[in-house]
């Protein structure tokens, strides 16, 4: 059965997640995991290739050369990237292929930035 929560207090001595009903729950540590997933209906209804996410080229085209997609929609050798820094730089990408300064196969893909994952211990908690 889902429970809500209704807010969060952090300090010093651990975390407290009170609940929609009032019940608090104390934690040393509260993880919150959240993911994407791609809304391709658009892309499937526009006749476009669809596996977990619209399916690109290495600059980012989809079966439609005329059509390229970025961000977490987009699907790039079996990955869909579902964080900011891979749409930045599949963004890059794509201006370099619409201004025709595009990258060879072998360097446009798209890479994780060392920064775009962080153990979570080095994460700043807001409390509110």
């Amino acid at each position: 059965m889902p429970v809500a929560a209704a807010g969060v207090r952090a300090d010093d001595d651990g975390v407290t997640v009170t609940l929609l009903d009032g019940d608090p729950v104390d934690a040393d540590l509260l993880v919150v995991a959240c993911g994407v997933r791609p809304d391709t209906a658009l892309a499937t209804a526009a006749g476009l290739d669809v596996d977990r996410g619209v399916v690109v080229t290495d600059q980012l085209a989809t079966s439609d050369p005329a059509i390229y997609a970025i961000g977490d929609c987009a699907q790039h050798r079996g990955v869909c990237g579902g964080l900011v820094a891979p749409a930045w730089a599949q963004a890059a990408v794509v201006a370099d292929v619409l201004t025709g300064t595009a990258r060879s196969p072998a360097t446009g893909r798209p890479r994780r930035s060392p920064g775009s994952r962080r153990p979570a211990s080095t994460w700043p908690l807001w409390a509110t």
